[in-house]
């Protein structure tokens, strides 16, 4: 039998686990992306932190690992490029390119961290920052909301089509 604060933990995870069923069912783009950290234990990366961003609607994850850049910018970065591509492309041709950057990578003018290859196609530089990859989701009309742990650091983001 159950005492009374099993039933009490169980009930406040019953009802966290309703409120991002209500997030992730708001729309067909709407999905909320975790973050877990661990710490590397490879050979050539031993210590090196390892960040883990989980697309909770696909199941999808994106890596990135080490230090002096951003990580967290990296991730997100890497979820827009896989997941909006589409979208990044069609903002860079709206906006052109200010080739100032170097021949073979441009810069998507106004979107700091967005670059177009030569071959036309689209990606981000997440090393460039969390905000930065957050404006450039708004950019292509997406809301982003990040979420806090206990300790204030960034535990993941809500993502809905604006």
């Amino acid at each position: 039998m159950a005492t009374q604060a099993e039933n009490k933990k169980r009930g406040q995870a019953w009802a966290a686990q309703a409120r991002l069923d209500t997030q992730l069912t708001k729309g067909p783009a709407s999905t909320y992306l975790s973050v877990a950290w661990t710490i590397s234990r490879a050979l050539d990366t031993y210590g090196y932190d390892v960040c883990t961003l989980t697309d909770q609607r696909t199941g999808k994850k994106y890596r990135a690992a080490g230090g002096g850049y951003d990580i967290l910018g990296t991730v997100l970065g890497e979820y827009l490029e896989d997941v909006h591509q589409d979208a990044l492309s069609a903002l860079a041709v709206k906006l052109g390119t200010d080739p100032d950057r170097g021949a073979a990578n441009n810069y998507v003018a106004g979107n700091y961290g967005l670059f177009v290859r030569a071959n036309g196609s689209v990606y981000t530089d997440g090393a460039c920052g969390q905000s930065s990859m957050e404006r450039i989701a708004a950019a292509i009309g997406l809301t982003v909301k990040e979420t806090l742990d206990k300790k204030c650091h960034t535990s993941g983001w809500f993502i809905d089509a604006a």
